[in-house]
């Protein structure tokens, strides 16, 4: 596939630069357009590491779009870059002094004797650490406490380990840890970096700006809903385990806590100072009007360089060792992206997409809206978030201004529905990562994942209509 899609995208880049341009559509917008079906190809078949796809409009759209140099190269350092970073440097921060595994222990020791019970405590827990941890390194962090989990629900339950509903349960939990870790992505702007993509798509195309407030207004509602629901389906419809209750709360003693030391401690001041400072950012704004999100974030991240451990002496709670594991190439990726999207602005690309957008403006919006949102969620089942998003968004902005729809609120249901891959590892890496678990298997997961696929349309256009109200 990897060497399939690198010919397939050259291909298709060389034929549209020889075709001409279609009607209406200037010869600039033609070339950038040629420029963007060659990363779109390249993206979703990842014939090229991504973040090097994402190299392209800086190499190719001053040649064929006439772009400045240096006005593509602001792209890559657009704030929206900045807000990402410095949400890494936190979630670097909160991986290395525990603070995630404390956080999700803690909360499922809270839980009931009962096996569901436990299992609903533990998703919201992973979804929670999720909001500051990718999505895949949450999942691979609470395997290990499934694992352990799940024996001790056995046992609590007074049932052997090889007993089929210890079997049946085990698919329900890892699959939930899994399901609430990607839907842990949805909630803030800081908690996926495709959130961070269609912010600044939506920034470019629609002139709209969308702060962590705003976010939050879609996001976390998808979370709160969410996560309940693809429990319901878990354990009441697809996987119906009929392991009893646990005479005592056996199963969340079976971990303990990490403890809670100073570094722990300040890095959630840290965190719970710059959430804080977020939600405040209205307020903020009206003294220092100059003030965002994205600073926020790079004095948080800033910060964790300059507070100590423990005492005078002792070392910083970010190391610069530490950031090994920020994502640069994602950095880089949504540079890439907000490039290109500069580019289609520019060119008059978009604006030509808006116009073949109008022959649907008659069909009812609810009607579009569903048959967009359908399309979106399939086709990100196979392809990666922000590849997804990167197209989506703009379509669906498009799509607004043809039909007379909200471009915000259709902004944000393009950029959710993007995200709602639930069924196909393909799409999202961790599912692949409880796929590589010995309790689940493949059909399990289609299984389940169709259902969440189709209550998930119904759910992201709902809330995207309603949260419209809310922001505006």
């Amino acid at each position: 596939m990897t060497s399939a899609g690198r010919w397939t995208g050259l291909l298709a880049f060389t034929c549209m630069l020889l075709l001409p341009a279609p009607a209406s559509m200037a010869e600039p917008a033609w070339r950038v357009a040629a420029v963007a079906a060659l990363m779109a190809i390249w993206w979703f078949s990842e014939a090229v590491p991504t973040p090097i796809t994402a190299l392209l409009p800086f190499l190719l759209l001053p040649v064929l779009g006439g772009a400045d140099p240096a006005e593509v190269a602001q792209s890559y350092m657009s704030p929206i870059i900045f807000l990402l970073l410095g949400s890494a440097l936190l979630a670097a921060a909160v991986e290395k002094v525990g603070l995630h595994r404390h956080i999700a222990v803690r909360l499922a020791r809270r839980a009931s004797s009962s096996p569901d019970a436990i299992l609903l405590a533990m998703m919201a827990a992973t979804a929670v650490v999720a909001v500051f941890a990718s999505d895949t390194a949450t999942v691979m962090v609470m395997m290990p406490v499934a694992a352990s989990t799940i024996a001790a629900v056995a046992r609590s339950s007074g049932v052997s380990d090889d007993d089929p509903r210890v079997a049946v349960y085990a698919k329900a939990f890892v699959i939930g840890l899994a399901y609430a870790a990607a839907l842990g992505g949805f909630a803030l702007l800081i908690a996926s970096p495709s959130n961070a993509v269609a912010a600044g798509l939506i920034e470019r195309f629609a002139g709209i700006e969308v702060s962590f407030v705003t976010w939050a207004a879609f996001g976390l509602p998808v979370t709160l809903i969410g996560v309940p629901l693809a429990w319901a389906i878990l354990v009441k419809l697809t996987f119906r385990h009929g392991l009893p209750a646990a005479s005592t709360g056996g199963s969340a003693a079976a971990f303990e806590a990490p403890h809670l030391d100073g570094a722990s401690r300040r890095v959630s001041a840290v965190l719970v100072a710059a959430m804080i400072a977020w939600l405040a950012m209205p307020l903020i704004e009206d003294r220092l009007p100059r003030a965002s999100d994205a600073a926020v974030a790079v004095l948080a991240g800033l910060s964790l360089f300059l507070i100590p451990t423990a005492g005078r002496g002792s070392a910083r709670l970010l190391e610069w060792k530490d950031t090994s594991g920020v994502p640069w190439g994602v950095l880089l990726l949504v540079g890439g992206g907000l490039a290109l999207a500069d580019g289609l602005t520019a060119t008059g690309l978009s604006g030509w997409a808006g116009a073949q957008f109008a022959r649907f403006a008659d069909w009812p919006a609810p009607v579009l809206l569903l048959v967009g949102v359908a399309i979106v969620v399939v086709v990100t089942e196979f392809a990666s978030n922000i590849a997804t998003t990167a197209f989506a968004v703009p379509a669906f902005i498009a799509l607004a201004a043809a039909s007379g729809g909200d471009p915000l609120s259709y902004g944000m249901i393009a950029a959710l529905a993007a995200k709602w891959a639930f069924a196909v590892p393909a799409g999202a890496p961790w599912l692949a990562v409880a796929l590589a678990s010995p309790y689940v298997r493949m059909r399990d997961m289609i299984r389940v994942g169709v259902w969440m696929d189709l209550v998930g349309v119904g759910l992201l256009i709902g809330i995207g209509l309603l949260a419209i109200r809310v922001v505006q």
